[in-house]
């Protein structure tokens, strides 16, 4: 009998508000189950992310696109030519927006080739799905375009990923008791006004969030390049860090 898959860690691998810096790329979350990979977002430069860590790509079976900004988007193309070139043949499942489909199959049709392996769609609007042990939930968020919050939870712990937004009441509730709340602070909160220009979070409003919503652990990730990481390092929460970077983080 298989045993029951369990959530284990996560790792930040991208963490750049908007475009990347020498020092910081895009945006892309890995969460780790017992048995398998999921990614949020695939901005540019996620693939060598996760290859130079020493992860497999036939251990990634989900992929979860927040919106369609091309900071949370603009890997996945190539992501899935390097399947194809290594002949990684198992099935891939994306969830994220409805004209996801049609964007990958319009950049396949011009980049002229061909994915011999099944993508299976699901669209991430109001999306309630069980896979592979661990269920996943979305959130409409407050951003310029359609964007979703994800929930992974697999009945003990749980893991959920808000970018990019404006504070929404409903996170509160959606993040409740969760063992972790990693979310965008795009801004300092002197910046609050230009976060509400660009339809994002401020350090002190995500820190807010997570304190509603009674969290154990929250980190911070989408990070504008006006901010050196050094400047970052003085945010704790419960008594941790509440900066990372890119460290696999067990929970």
């Amino acid at each position: 009998m298989k045993t029951k898959n369990k959530l284990n860690a996560f790792q930040i691998i991208g963490y750049s508000a908007g475009i990347p810096t020498p020092d910081r790329d895009v945006t892309s979350v890995l969460i780790f189950t017992d048995r398998l990979k999921i990614m949020i977002d695939c901005g540019e430069g996620t693939y060598k992310n996760y290859i130079k860590r020493g992860y497999k790509l036939n251990d990634l079976k989900y992929i979860c696109i927040t919106h369609m900004h091309p900071d949370h988007v603009g890997g996945l193309v190539n992501l899935l030519f390097y399947r194809k070139i290594l002949n990684l043949n198992d099935s891939l499942t994306l969830f994220g927006p409805d004209n996801l489909k049609d964007y990958i199959e319009n950049a396949v049709m011009h980049h002229q080739f061909s994915i011999n392996y099944e993508i299976k769609y699901l669209s991430n609007n109001n999306l309630n799905i069980y896979a592979d042990g661990i269920t996943i939930n979305t959130l409409k968020l407050k951003h310029k375009i359609d964007c979703y919050s994800y929930k992974f939870d697999d009945g003990e712990h749980s893991i959920v990923f808000a970018t990019d937004t404006l504070p929404v009441p409903d996170i509160v509730d959606f993040a409740c008791n969760a063992t972790v709340l990693i979310h965008e602070a795009t801004y300092a909160d002197k910046d609050k006004k230009i976060a509400v220009e660009h339809f994002h979070t401020t350090v002190e409003q995500a820190f807010d969030i997570a304190d509603k919503a009674k969290v154990k652990k929250l980190y911070l990730t989408h990070f504008s390049k006006r901010y050196k990481d050094e400047d970052l390092l003085n945010y704790y929460y419960n008594g941790e860090q509440s900066i990372v970077f890119d460290e696999k983080i067990n929970i």
